[in-house]
This record gives C-alpha cells, sequence and structure tokens, in this order.
C-alpha cells in the first residue's frame, strides 16, 4: 500500500509538474507573441517614393475625322494633294514611351451606321502619311502590317516633351473599279503604348 501511495504521489507530482509547465508555456507564448506584434520602431530616414507620368495626347484640334464619302478612284497624283486629316501626337508627362500608330476600322461608326455591307475594300484605299513633313507611309490598306501606320519613341528632348504633326491622307486607288461607287470607309487612328522607357 505503500508503494500505492508512493506511486500516486509521483504521478500527482508529475501531473502537477505537467500542469505547471503547460501554464508557464502559455505565459511564455503569450508574452512572446505579444511583443512580436506589437514591436514597432519609428525610422529616422524619411522614405520618398516618386513616380513617373505618362501622358500621350492626340489632338486634331477639332477635325471631322478620317471619313471617305463620295470618292471616286483617282491617281496617286490626284490624292497626295487632298485634304488631308491633320493631328498632333504629344507627350506631355515626364516619362518617354515606344508607340505603334495604326489605321484601323472603327468598328463603332460601321455598326453605328449599319454599313457593314456596303465598305470599300481595303484594296482599293490607298492611305499616306505624313510625320513632321516627311511621308512616313503609303501603301494600300490592305498591304499594312497589321494596320500600322507608324511606330517610334516620344519622349524629352534637351528637357522639352516632344511631339509630331501628323498628315493622313486616304484615296481610291485609280486602279479600282466600279464595285467601288456608292460604298464607303470608316477609320480611327489608334495610338498604342508598348512599353514605357527611362528617359533619363
Amino acid at each position: 500500500m505503500k508503494q500505492e501511495k508512493k506511486a500516486l504521489d509521483v504521478r500527482k507530482g508529475a501531473a502537477i509538474f505537467l500542469i505547471f509547465l503547460g501554464i508557464v508555456m502559455v505565459i511564455i507564448l503569450i508574452a512572446t507573441s505579444y511583443g512580436f506584434f506589437s514591436y514597432q520602431r519609428s525610422g529616422r530616414q524619411e522614405n520618398i517614393m516618386y513616380t513617373a507620368n505618362l501622358n500621350i495626347i492626340v489632338d486634331d484640334n477639332g477635325e471631322l475625322g478620317i471619313r471617305q464619302e463620295d470618292s471616286f478612284p483617282v491617281y496617286d497624283e490626284v490624292g497626295r494633294k487632298t485634304e488631308p486629316y491633320r493631328f498632333t501626337l504629344k507627350n506631355t508627362g515626364t516619362v518617354a514611351a515606344n508607340y505603334v500608330m495604326k489605321l484601323v476600322p472603327d468598328e463603332e461608326a460601321i455598326e453605328e451606321d449599319n454599313c457593314g455591307n456596303n465598305l470599300l475594300q481595303e484594296e482599293a484605299i490607298k492611305v499616306q502619311l505624313i510625320k513632321d513633313g516627311e511621308v512616313v507611309k503609303e501603301d494600300y490598306i490592305s498591304n499594312l502590317n497589321d494596320y500600322e501606320i507608324d511606330s517610334g519613341f516620344i519622349g524629352l528632348v534637351e528637357g522639352v516633351n516632344q511631339s509630331y504633326d501628323y498628315e493622313l491622307r486616304l484615296w481610291i486607288a485609280s486602279t479600282a473599279g466600279k464595285e467601288v461607287m456608292g460604298r464607303h470607309y470608316h477609320g480611327r487612328v489608334d495610338v498604342v503604348i508598348q512599353d514605357p522607357a527611362n528617359n533619363s
């Protein structure tokens, strides 16, 4: 019986020790968790972040846009003298960028006019793009690679924001047949920024 009492005392002592050890562990865990989550240090170094600004504007000064109505086939010499659609591409931000300019069908205008079955074929339309006084593209719309008419870099030159003045002309090629009569074309100039570049 003495041995049983001794064994019972040892078990009670072990149980009390384990309970005490458990309480101590919980207290340590709570204390370190509180310390971990409440540690805060005020820095003495001011952290400043500057962000760049990319702002590309296509300004057509209120022009009516790209329209080809009541036209007839003409020789290239005549087409090059037609009244152009004028616009300016400006970078008014603080970051330079590579861009691609496209002459794409204006699906919204086509749907609005309900003229999807009455469009000029792209094989009959010639396009000429002049950038700052120089011809950069003259071809049939159907020959344009993914409708691209220009691409380049626009940024800052000696601290001054770059801008390009464009003139866009469209005409029906002299090789087009009678099938172009009574048809029209809706186009839109899209400027796609490929990747902003570091202008420093």
